[in-house]
């Protein structure tokens, strides 16, 4: 056995050397490609300085700019949204480099009827990474002080993909006199996030195979596209420039410390969403990706549980999509904000 042991060990030194000169080299071709990528990576929106760093958000739609009342921040309050057209808010979910081209297809068919508003979070889009805790009442905070730099109004309509549930509901609370209802794309509840690890581990795996240039040279094989854009209908509703912009999104941003935080955190984020004044006194609608029989099978999760957090909750469910819906379906997401939109009139 000890023969075999040192007759291994020469190869597997050399096995390590060899894979530690490919990372080396991977992350050398990542760094020159990412430089390539920057070039020509413009911001569609507006830059707003936030806390000492840029924060981007993208406007647009019909509509007059709506009221200011209501702005106070009185969590736990029960305060009337001031009258005025509803801006609609786009919150993305967790590691969706390019909020701006993952809503594309969703506020392209909303921009006939509402004004909209998508943000790119620390981090994310053509946002700075920032060196603030990832704790959800920081994130609010930033969001709110963007929304008012870029002059945009209450009442807002939130609507969060995924893990945004957290910071739509925790906005709602803290900022109650602002929101006018809500609309969640496949999220969980903040139970469901505050009973499950954070899975920090996958986050870092997701950067170590974008800095190592691992993920790029699967992104140049047309199979592993289709399938790393699997729950994103392949991005078949994005125009060709847009696909692009996404695809230099991902690389810019690679997971970065930000998105790292933010799942480190979420845990800890829906515990303290889980602490502030529910049920909110607003619409909540839910739009979940399955069957009804899927949709219905964790406790923690079902519509039954989503009631405790509105006095008004709906759900909806898409059999024909997966956890990206507005990839698929942004009309029937479409149709629900309108609805929303017009029982506020």
């Amino acid at each position: 056995m000890r023969k075999l042991i040192k007759k291994m060990r020469k190869p597997a030194a050399i096995f390590a050397v060899i894979i530690l000169v490919l990372m080396l080299a991977g992350n050398m071709y990542e760094r020159i490609s990412v430089k390539k990528d920057i070039q020509g990576y413009t911001p569609p929106g507006q830059l707003f300085k936030v806390n000492g760093y840029n924060m981007h958000v993208y406007t647009g739609g019909s509509g007059s700019s709506g009221s200011s009342a209501g702005s106070e921040n009185s969590e736990g309050s029960n305060s009337e949204v001031g009258a005025g057209d509803v801006t609609v808010v786009l919150a993305s979910g967790w590691a969706t480099a390019s909020p701006y081209a993952d809503y594309y297809p969703l506020y392209e068919d909303l921009s006939k009827h509402a004004k909209f508003a998508v943000y790119d979070r620390p981090g994310y889009g053509f946002s700075d990474v920032t060196d603030r805790p990832r704790d959800i009442d920081t994130i609010v905070e930033e969001i709110h002080t963007l929304l008012q730099a870029a002059g945009q109004h209450p009442p807002y309509l939130w609507v969060g993909h995924s893990l945004a549930a957290l910071e739509s509901i925790r906005y709602a609370q803290k900022y109650p006199g602002e929101v006018t209802g809500i609309v969640l794309i496949d999220s969980d509840t903040p139970d469901f996030y505050s009973a499950h690890k954070p899975l920090t581990a996958i986050a870092r795996f997701q950067k170590m195979l974008i800095e190592t240039g691992a993920a790029r040279a699967l992104y140049a094989i047309p199979s592993m596209v289709d399938s790393i854009n699997n729950e994103r209908n392949s991005l078949q509703l994005l125009p060709a420039e847009i696909r692009t912009l996404d695809k230099k999104a991902t690389f810019i941003q690679a997971v970065n410390s930000n998105m790292v935080a933010e799942m480190k955190e979420s845990r800890r984020n829906a515990l303290h969403v889980m602490d502030g004044a529910k049920p909110l006194q607003i619409p909540l609608t839910i739009i979940s990706a399955g069957t009804a029989e899927s949709v219905d099978i964790n406790p923690l999760n079902n519509l039954e549980t989503w009631k405790k957090w509105s006095n008004q909750t709906k759900q909806i469910i898409v059999e024909d999509a997966e956890h990206y819906i507005h990839q698929y379906h942004p009309e029937i997401i479409t149709q629900e904000i309108e609805r929303l939109i017009e029982d506020k009139k």
